[in-house]
């Protein structure tokens, strides 16, 4: 078999071997090889439905590191002040949801 590395990945295995750490670079590919099996055993299979629930996730949180960065957020005493907040503003919302629904 033959495989084709790039110059930045055949410097890193040489590096390798010149440690001490592997004979050859067949065992650093071997090495490598076995850790990127072992990863992908542990790591557990999404589904595309949960893959596209972490990226909308992952935004949803950059979008709140944007809005710290400039000043859109608020800073609390207590988690039971945020937690008096967050329900306040729920029930507002509950309240003005149900007041359009039976007009």
């Amino acid at each position: 078999m033959n495989v084709s590395l790039t110059p930045e990945l055949e410097e890193l295995i040489s590096k390798k071997v010149k440690s001490g750490m592997y004979n050859s670079a067949s065992e650093v590919i071997r090495e490598g090889l076995r850790r990127m099996f072992k990863e992908d055993s542990i790591k557990p299979q999404i589904t595309e439905t949960q893959r596209l629930q972490m990226e909308e996730l992952q935004s949803e949180v950059m979008k709140g590191v944007e809005q710290m960065r400039n000043g859109q957020s608020r800073q609390y005493n207590s988690v039971d002040e945020m937690f008096d907040e967050i329900t306040a503003e729920a029930k507002k919302e509950f309240e003005a949801r149900n007041k359009n629904d039976k007009l």
